[in-house]
């Protein structure tokens, strides 16, 4: 399978989360930025390191949804999907653990794998976050000016 290239839409993801709720990154889609964290399994770390960051995710504007092989142990403020035999979230890195920011419309703008997904540079995801809303007429920092009034769009 072809991995999603920078700059492509990434294809709805249906999963259930840790309860068994089914819960489809659609939810997501021309509301806010999304930063899908996929993990091995092997990162249950990662995950915590997330959710010390969570609230700074949230007020850039951004959800933050954790995809892995099962449910980790522990309360996470985020959703945490499972994709237990990995077809889910095909297709989107090549190595685990991996970090993807996508638009509001599930654009791929960043992706991180392996080692710099290990450690994750929370300032410069952030930054990529909020570079995606500058590239979105209509939900950018300049969204008062949507319609465009100098072209009539």
């Amino acid at each position: 399978m072809d991995i999603l290239e920078r700059g492509r839409v990434a294809g709805t993801i249906r999963l259930p989360d840790r309860t068994g709720r089914m819960i489809s990154t659609w939810q997501f889609r021309q509301r806010q930025p999304l930063v899908l964290v996929l993990w091995d399994g092997a990162d249950g770390g990662l995950l915590d390191d997330f959710a010390r960051h969570y609230a700074d995710y949230r007020g850039a504007g951004a959800e933050l949804v954790a995809i892995g092989p099962s449910a980790p142990e522990g309360e996470f403020p985020f959703a945490v999907l499972v994709d237990a035999d990995g077809r889910g979230a095909a297709g989107l890195a090549e190595i685990r653990p991996a970090i993807l920011v996508l638009d509001a419309y599930g654009e791929l703008f960043q992706r991180w794998e392996g080692a710099a997904a290990r450690h994750p540079d929370h300032r410069d995801i952030r930054e990529w976050v909020a570079f995606t809303g500058i590239q979105c007429e209509e939900c950018g920092p300049h969204a008062e000016n949507w319609p465009r009034r100098d072209t009539g769009l």
